[in-house]
């Protein structure tokens, strides 16, 4: 008696097809065996890799002394106002001001309420970061928001995220309304220069 084939079908655990005969029940067993056995393969790996970023993320390598370069006296509230959306990049940063530098940060997420987190909390912030990514693309509402925010915090370091700067940019540009321009994404060595221009501007001064 000839058996019957099925037409090829493509499992949803790999890119291999595979053409499966329509036997016997122990020939089902051994299907079904055979897709658990990838399955445990599959999940097995996505969780290494899962592991794998959060550890590259949460514990890379910190530079020396991350935590000296922003001392007690640099930052008095040691209050990082952090106005982005939340993203893999921005996240990162948020993680490494924390863990790397000790500092408290506060993180509006929504754009649509970052003129009124400002006016709340600019006299507690002693670090301002504006993502403008997080703008979705409009300049112009970037651009005034970052005045007002240099105006309300004169005296506070500020510093700008985007994926559409060149180059990281340490050096005072008065024709800007922030301190430090940093490329996205942002490394850890870049944000440690940036803290650190940040710490010297917030004791000495522009």
């Amino acid at each position: 008696m000839n058996k019957q084939t099925a037409a090829p079908f493509s499992g949803d655990f790999g890119r291999t097809r595979h053409r499966v005969k329509i036997g016997s029940a122990s020939d089902g067993a051994q299907i079904f065996s055979f897709r658990d056995a990838l399955d445990q393969k599959l999940e097995q790996r996505l969780f290494h890799e899962c592991e794998l970023r959060e550890g590259h993320a949460e514990h890379g390598t910190i530079p020396k002394g991350a935590k000296e370069m922003a001392p007690d006296g640099a930052f008095v509230t040691r209050q990082v106002l952090f106005f982005a959306q939340p993203c893999f990049n921005t996240q990162n940063v948020e993680r490494w001001l924390e863990g790397m530098f000790d500092l408290r940060v506060m993180v509006p997420r929504n754009p649509t309420f970052y003129h009124e987190w400002l006016f709340r909390y600019a006299t507690e912030a002693g670090l301002i970061i504006i993502d403008k990514d997080s703008f979705g693309g409009e300049q112009s509402s970037f651009q005034r928001f970052a005045k007002i925010a240099r105006e309300m915090c004169e005296e506070v370091p500020m510093i700008v995220l985007s994926r559409d700067f060149r180059v990281n940019d340490f050096n005072l540009s008065w024709s800007d309304n922030w301190d430090v321009s940093l490329q996205s994404p942002v490394s850890q060595d870049s944000l440690s220069l940036a803290i650190e221009v940040a710490c010297d501007i917030a004791i000495n001064g522009r």
